[in-house]
């Protein structure tokens, strides 16, 4: 119900002017406000489909990025435990070779050059690792913190700090 209230002016049957004050009523005998509400429960159907896609989204990405997180760990780890010291211990037996002279030298830094390789994309690989982690901590919201143990150093050499937490 809405009230206003105001100054009115008519005129006459015989021409004078009469001024007084006006009061309007308007009753809503048949609209209740139906299309506002109707309006509405449209919009937090529209917001409620809104935000479960952004939900699936969000778990969509979190798994992609865990994914690809593991695999980029196991990669490490396979540098580390399986390639690095597969292609060092080809470079010592090619050494060992050379120094019996059954060997020439382009073997022997062939086999180096591998190794180095090899070094080279575990590195790389470490790197795409740190990469895949940030991405999943920004997925979640921060704060992951992995359970697992953690891959070392790729090239297997002994230092007191370990490159992945």
């Amino acid at each position: 119900m809405t009230v206003e209230t105001g100054i009115d002016s008519e005129r006459d049957g015989d021409g004078e002017w009469s001024i007084g004050p006006a009061l309007k009523l308007a009753l809503p005998l048949f609209d209740q406000g139906q299309a506002g509400i109707v309006r509405a429960r449209a919009q937090l159907r529209q917001s409620e489909h809104r935000l479960e896609a952004l939900a699936i989204d969000v778990r969509a990405e979190v798994r992609a990025a865990r994914q690809r997180l593991t695999t980029l760990r196991k990669m490490v780890e396979h540098y580390r435990d399986v390639l690095i010291p597969l292609y060092a211990r080809r470079v010592e037996l090619t050494l060992r070779e050379y120094n019996f002279m059954l060997v020439g030298p382009d073997t022997l830094l062939h086999a180096k050059q591998d190794e180095i390789g090899a070094k080279r994309r575990a590195v790389e690989t470490l790197r795409m690792y740190w990469i895949a982690r940030a991405d999943l901590d920004r997925a979640i919201g921060g704060g992951f913190h992995s359970s697992a143990s953690p891959p070392t150093r790729p090239d297997n050499e002994s230092t007191n700090s370990e490159v992945l937490p």
